[in-house]
């Protein structure tokens, strides 16, 4: 096979031996299910010799990771199984787990090209969760689909309540509707810093939902759901509304400060009026166009309605609104597409950011980014600042501006410009 991994046959006897091992032993037996995030991108994008060199790869990070013990084999195109055998805790699943994940840590590089590969975990723990080869796969399997909707990139453990997790999701997007339409959510900023000035230059709106069940919780728990069932629209339309009625508002309206709003691609796709939505919520308010961004995702480039969503993104520029590419550098796509949009503005994703500090290679795609960013004569900012050495990095490139909780976290508005640097 390609990876030289184990196949599900293989694998399946393989666990069957390793339940009857923890039952007479009295041990744990871990199994985890792992998709590799938007592998599909990566093979519409690059090519499927680049995916598969990126399984390759993955498959010798685990390899090199594992214990001897352990259980590494290949089910499908993207999805590796990992059996952990003879566990005495959950604490020692935990850290077993987070020791596949580091095969993540460092972008994989093809042809001299990195790239930045992810992964949804999915758990389940014999004899917790299932006492069969067949039970345990398939809740470890339903765990991990429930990491990839609630953002990906993350670790979900099975419990009792993924065995109605399709019924569930019905009423989670019932109620997220019933959100949207009661106000029930509510948008938290953080500010963007200006790095010559080092001081405030906009802010960007981030959406949580109250849950009257489960209390506050991030994007990552519901945008994908929403995109899902369509609700992305009115969620979107409800936050460009918000985001617009705070910065007319006292608090905002003579700051001169720019607001970021991030747009979902579906959303673009699915709402034919948005660009009229938009330009009537910004007569209503009386704002000045240019005092508001619209991000989009580098997904925006690998998307099958790339021509149509181009005329929409141009419209929107028309209007007189500032877009920027959100996440850059973790989408795959061609760079031939950067200056074929209007764009204004790069924001490099933090999984660079975070390693500039200690890492070589992390800190030529950065610096990259920044000079093709001035060449293009764009703006180019650093998301997920944490550290005084990663602020001064970006300081020598002459960045333009930096986020991150260098400067704050996300926070209601009173509270946010309460902590306002500058």
């Amino acid at each position: 096979s390609l990876t030289g991994l184990p196949n599900r046959h293989l694998l399946t006897d393989r666990l069957a031996g390793a339940l009857d091992r923890a039952r007479r032993a009295g041990n744990r037996v871990a199994v985890v299910f792992l998709d590799v995030d938007r592998l599909k991108s990566i093979n519409d994008a690059l090519g499927h010799a680049v995916g598969d060199a990126v399984l390759v790869e993955v498959a010798s990070r685990f390899r090199l990771l594992g214990r001897s013990t352990d259980t590494v084999g290949r089910i499908g195109g993207d999805e590796f199984v990992l059996v952990l055998d003879g566990l005495e805790s959950r604490t020692e699943i935990a850290a077993a787990v987070n020791r596949y994940r580091g095969a993540f840590a460092r972008p994989v590089v093809v042809g001299g090209r990195p790239l930045p590969v992810r992964a949804s975990f999915g758990v389940a723990v014999f004899p917790d969760d299932g006492d069969s080869p067949d039970s345990l796969l398939r809740r470890a399997d339903s765990a991990m689909y429930r990491a990839k909707r609630d953002g990906r990139d993350q670790v979900v453990t099975f419990d009792a309540e993924l065995h109605g997790e399709t019924g569930d999701g019905l009423l989670l997007d019932a109620a997220l509707r019933d959100a949207i339409a009661r106000d029930g959510l509510e948008l938290h900023y953080q500010p963007r810093i200006d790095l010559v000035e080092r001081r405030p230059a906009g802010l960007e709106s981030l959406v949580r939902w109250r849950h009257p069940d489960e209390g506050l919780l991030p994007p990552a728990r519901f945008i994908g759901l929403a995109e899902e069932t369509g609700s992305i629209v009115e969620l979107g339309r409800w936050v460009l509304e918000r985001a617009c009625a705070d910065l007319a508002g006292p608090a905002l309206r003579d700051r001169g400060l720019q607001l970021s709003v991030n747009v979902s691609v579906v959303q673009l796709k699915r709402d034919p009026g948005f660009v009229d939505f938009v330009r009537g919520t910004l007569t209503r308010h009386g704002l000045a166009p240019q005092r508001i961004e619209l991000e989009v995702t580098e997904n925006l480039f690998l998307d099958p309605s790339l021509p149509m969503l181009g005329r929409r993104l141009a419209s929107l520029a028309e209007l007189g609104l500032h877009l920027s590419i959100d996440d850059f550098g973790t989408g795959y796509s061609s760079l031939a597409y950067i200056n074929r949009f209007p764009f204004d503005r790069i924001k490099i994703d933090r999984s660079f950011v975070d390693l500039i500090d200690r890492d070589q290679g992390a800190q030529a795609i950065v610096r990259a980014i920044v000079g093709l960013s001035t060449a293009l004569a764009k703006q180019t900012t650093a998301e997920g600042v944490e550290k005084d050495a990663q602020l001064a990095f970006l300081d020598e490139l002459s960045c333009n501006e930096a986020q991150g909780f260098f400067f704050g976290r996300p926070a209601p508005l009173p509270e946010m410009l309460r902590a306002l640097p500058g």
